[in-house]
């Protein structure tokens, strides 16, 4: 009885990093070494944090009529806004938090600049798909994972930068965006299959480091595309994971 009192189930925030909590020693270990001890946050629990939780009686509403659960904060439901600031502390955007496929056509173009505040650490898939008019996308300093289709159909996105916490890309995550250049940062591990395909204006993207896995045609279709810029000595690893992209774009660096 006495070890089940000691376990403790959420999350901690720190200059921007979030990290899980399981137990009162993990939080000591927090408190005096800042998460040393703390394991990293896994992909499928960041995954975990985008799903959509229709038990919680914990949901608070703003005055933008946005939904939110508490404990921990997640932007779970948007609605139709053009310009918007995501409540501080909030820590995910859950799967489908603005595709609301009920709105009218003209309501679900409305959307032009999110605001994502730097505690935010994932999300989710299609919670931004097909916003023909968004152009203003921060991606916060803490963030590891972007889910499927999170950005697909986003038009008018046409610069990017991520940041150096970002782990793992989902699939289809930025397919028919006008990305014109792209730097993928050493942290990055996955990325999914058709992330970036069908950006017809992307001329250049840089991979920094090597990620682990990188799915199949990530880049196809991408007509303008001029350079591909690898690490040294690792042009048979992307010849081999981009197939089939000539060997002729490939620029080590």
């Amino acid at each position: 009885m006495e070890d089940r009192k000691r376990i403790i189930k959420g999350y901690l925030e720190c200059d921007g990093s979030i990290v899980r909590i399981s137990s009162l020693e993990d939080i000591m270990n927090f408190v005096s070494k800042y998460g040393k001890a703390i394991s990293e946050m896994s992909e499928k629990d960041l995954d975990e944090l985008t799903k959509r939780n229709s038990n919680s009686k914990e949901y608070i509403t703003d005055d933008c009529n946005i939904i939110y659960m508490e404990n921990p904060l997640i932007l779970q439901v948007g609605t139709c806004i053009e310009n918007y600031k995501i409540k501080d502390g909030t820590i995910a955007i859950a799967d489908e938090a603005f595709k609301l496929s009920d709105w009218s056509r003209n309501a679900s173009l409305k959307i032009r600049n999110i605001l994502i505040p730097d505690s935010v650490v994932a999300i989710g898939q299609s919670s931004f798909v097909n916003k023909q008019n968004l152009i203003g996308i921060n991606f916060p300093k803490a963030l590891m994972r972007i889910g499927d289709q999170a950005f697909a159909g986003c038009h008018l996105v046409d610069s990017i930068l991520f940041p150096d916490s970002l782990k793992y890309i989902g699939g289809h995550a930025f397919q028919f965006t006008h990305i014109k250049r792209l730097s993928l940062p050493t942290t990055v591990k996955k990325i999914g299959s058709f992330a970036f395909a069908d950006c017809s204006e992307l001329e250049s993207i840089e991979f920094k480091g090597v990620p682990e896995i990188i799915g199949s045609e990530i880049l196809s279709n991408c007509s303008a595309l001029k350079e591909i810029i690898i690490p040294q000595g690792t042009t048979d690893y992307f010849e081999k994971e981009l197939f089939p992209i000539s060997k002729e774009l490939f620029i080590e660096k």
